[in-house]
This record gives structure tokens, C-alpha cells and sequence, in this order.
């Protein structure tokens, strides 16, 4: 997963480097869109990315997580009706969780 992140990444500073031009790389990340991963001997540790990259990280993350939610409860839901148990509520409530991401 770090090489994917590096290779997404435009640029690698170190953390002293950082420090000394904290200020250049905000501007860089927040005007240019530059996305900046930080390295503590040689490893990652940080990345700096600006505003609408951090909203639509967050956003697929969000999606993800719904993705995952559903799947289970739609697992949930068969195991149930194996058992011949009403689920007459958890589909209502499944069909509501799905129109709303809609």
C-alpha cells in the first residue's frame, strides 16, 4: 500500500526539510494541488494534501464503509430468512439506508 501511495504522491520531503519550509509547502499543496508525502528516515509517516483531496478521500472512505455495511446486512438478511424468520422490518430499513445514499 505505500508504493501505491507513493506513486500518488508528487513529491517526498523529509521531516527536517518540512519543518525548515512548512510555510512553501502549504502554498504548494493548498494552490498548486501538489501532494506531498513526508518521510522519517526514509520511511512515510505523513502526507500533506490539500482541502478538496482530503474531502474526496474522506468521501470514498465514507462510500466504502457503506459498501461494507450494506453487504453485511443484506448477509444478515438471507441468514434470517434461511431460518423462515420475518425480516419484514430490517428490509424496510435496508430499502430506507439504500435510498438515502442515492
Amino acid at each position: 500500500m505505500i508504493h501505491r501511495l507513493e506513486d500518488s504522491l508528487e513529491r517526498t520531503v523529509n521531516i527536517a526539510e518540512a519543518k525548515a519550509h512548512f510555510s512553501s509547502l502549504i502554498e504548494s499543496v493548498a494552490h498548486e494541488g501538489e501532494r506531498i508525502l513526508l518521510l522519517s528516515h526514509g520511511k512515510p509517516k505523513a502526507a500533506l494534501v490539500g482541502v478538496e483531496d482530503l474531502k474526496r478521500l474522506q468521501g470514498g472512505l465514507m462510500t466504502t464503509t457503506t459498501r461494507t455495511v450494506l453487504t453485511h446486512a443484506a448477509e444478515l438478511r438471507r441468514k434470517i430468512a434461511s431460518r423462515g424468520k420475518k425480516h419484514d422490518a430490517i428490509e424496510d430499513d435496508l430499502e430506507a439506508i439504500r435510498g438515502s445514499k442515492r
